[in-house]
């Protein structure tokens, strides 16, 4: 083998060795420059059946940032449900937010649900768009998304069934675009006729910003249904 073909070889090498390495500094910096956080997001539904296909929702609940050690947003919500059909259901709900770090702010959402059963298939499929829009109480800044929810549930006892969700942030605004992802474990339980819990675990992942966020959210949820 030639001296020039050698260094030719090594000059090849060198050029892969540069690129690997370019690749990994790349991704060191990008989990540094990541922001971390464990959350609890704990709350309460009063869920009223007006009729058959009318309903009526009450919920508040608390949520903890920096560890779990602080104090986050504590929040009112207010929904009607409608069962348009055995399969598809619209939702329509206004949420206040009570921030005890900077100004109250609200949320107007519309949600509408598609069951996407398969016949002798243990998983049930259910998928949700909506739409919200966030808007500041005293500055009346105001941002707007499309949510896309894909979950499967599974039937396993008459105590509980597990669930795995996927959801989707897409971002309106000048430059339009997806902003973060949702990955959801949980189990929803059956304390009795009328009463539910769910738990979960959340992965949020926030791209698109120069310091993206990380949260791990662990939840818990207690729901009471009455019929009236």
């Amino acid at each position: 083998m030639s001296v020039g073909s050698v260094i030719q070889n090594m000059t090849v090498k060198y050029k892969y060795i540069s690129v690997l390495a370019g690749c990994l500094i790349f991704n060191m910096m990008s989990i540094i420059g990541q922001i971390h956080d464990n959350q609890l997001w704990s709350g309460a539904t009063l869920k009223i059946s007006i009729s058959r296909k009318l309903r009526f929702d009450i919920e508040e609940q608390v949520r903890y940032n920096k560890n779990i050690s602080k104090l986050n947003v504590a929040l009112t919500e207010g929904s009607i449900v409608y069962d348009l059909t055995k399969k598809t259901s619209f939702k329509s709900t206004f949420r206040y937010f009570f921030d005890p770090n900077s100004h109250n702010y609200y949320r107007i959402s519309g949600d509408f649900s598609y069951d996407l059963p398969i016949k002798n298939f243990p998983l049930d499929f259910k998928y949700r768009l909506r739409f919200q829009r966030f808007t500041e109480e005293h500055t009346h800044e105001s941002e707007s998304y499309f949510r896309n929810k894909l979950s499967a549930d599974y039937n396993l006892s008459k105590l509980v069934d597990p669930f795995v969700e996927y959801e989707s942030y897409f971002k309106l605004s000048h430059i339009n675009r997806f902003s973060a992802s949702r990955y959801i474990v949980g189990l929803d339980w059956r304390l009795s006729d009328n009463i539910d819990l769910e738990t979960f675990f959340m992965y949020e992942d926030e791209f698109g910003e120069k310091k993206p966020k990380v949260n791990k959210v662990f939840g818990i949820g207690l729901s009471y249904n009455l019929k009236l």
